[in-house]
């Protein structure tokens, strides 16, 4: 969102406001697919398939600028 405000005739306020993930939804960013079994053949790895990272939630940054 950007938000321009006048001051006087050379001088003029610009109010930012950017967001990044805006509805803040989880991004998984990584999977455990490491099967891993005992000697008798039965699968150990209890994480299997499971999600083990995610990108990092909603980012928000302001700004103000002056022209002149």
């Amino acid at each position: 969102m950007i938000k321009s405000i006048p001051v006087r005739e050379p001088l003029r306020l610009q109010f930012r406001w950017e967001l990044y993930n805006a509805f803040n939804h989880t991004q998984f960013s990584a999977l455990n697919t490491a099967a891993r079994f005992d000697p008798q053949g039965n699968q150990v790895n209890a994480q299997l398939s499971e999600f083990t990272a995610a990108r990092s939630p909603r980012v928000m940054q302001m700004a103000l600028r002056v022209s002149f």
